[in-house]
């Protein structure tokens, strides 16, 4: 269990680390072929299999419950919890100087050259908001005591960070809801123009009918 915890905490932080990148390839002109997104995956989820690797060949004994603590976790007298220490605090430098660069881009923007100072300001903090925990940097508040709480609210909403950026903030997104609604706006429009034709031709039908009744028996008579 503590090799699986090991891994897939690993595995969150690098995938922040493949968050950062991502954006700062998006936000600047310098990468315009983009990554792939094999690197993506290799980094993501094979990083942190290399590092446990080589923790499970070096401290083996360092994982599971302790006989002193009896936590399923990494042990700290051998040293073998810098295995998991390590790679955060690499990751978490790595995206504060990413998160720098990018809302550096961010108000180059020709959409902030005309804006006020007061404005470009708040639309600073507005992306950084969003921006710090995509890049686990409210982990950073987790160091301080008096802010667990944040620590784990912020956390907790990860997720729906990453739905906002991705999803709700996404031109491509965007782009494809505006197309799926024209295309049932179009089809509600075509059901109906054929569903009042259909009647029409109903009505005409009808009305046929009853004038050819009406003159059958006028004949009659």
């Amino acid at each position: 269990m503590a090799i699986l915890l090991h891994y897939f905490f690993l595995s969150t932080f690098a995938w922040m680390l493949v968050e950062g990148i991502n954006l700062y390839v998006k936000s600047t002109a310098a990468f315009t072929a983009g990554v792939k997104t094999p690197i993506y995956i290799l980094t993501g989820w094979g990083s942190p299999i290399l590092i446990v690797g080589v923790s499970l060949a070096a401290r083996f004994h360092g994982y599971g419950t302790g006989p002193r603590d009896g936590r399923c976790w990494l042990g700290s007298e051998q040293g073998l919890i810098w295995a998991f220490v390590g790679p955060v605090i690499l990751v978490l430098l790595i995206n504060i100087v990413i998160f720098c660069m990018v809302i550096k881009a961010f108000m180059s923007l020709k959409l902030n050259a005309d804006k006020s100072t007061v404005d470009k300001v708040r639309s600073g903090l507005r992306a950084g908001l969003v921006l710090l925990p995509l890049l686990g940097l409210t982990w950073l508040i987790g160091l301080v005591r008096q802010l667990q709480y944040l620590f784990v609210i912020l956390n907790s909403l990860q997720g729906v960070f990453f739905f906002i950026l991705h999803c709700m903030m996404n031109d491509e997104v965007k782009k494809a809801f505006q197309i799926r609604r024209k295309q049932a706006s179009s089809s509600v429009i075509s059901t109906s123009s054929k569903g009042a034709s259909e009647m029409s031709t109903y009505t005409r039908s009808s009305k046929i009918s009853k004038e050819a009744s009406t003159v059958k028996g006028a004949w009659r008579h």
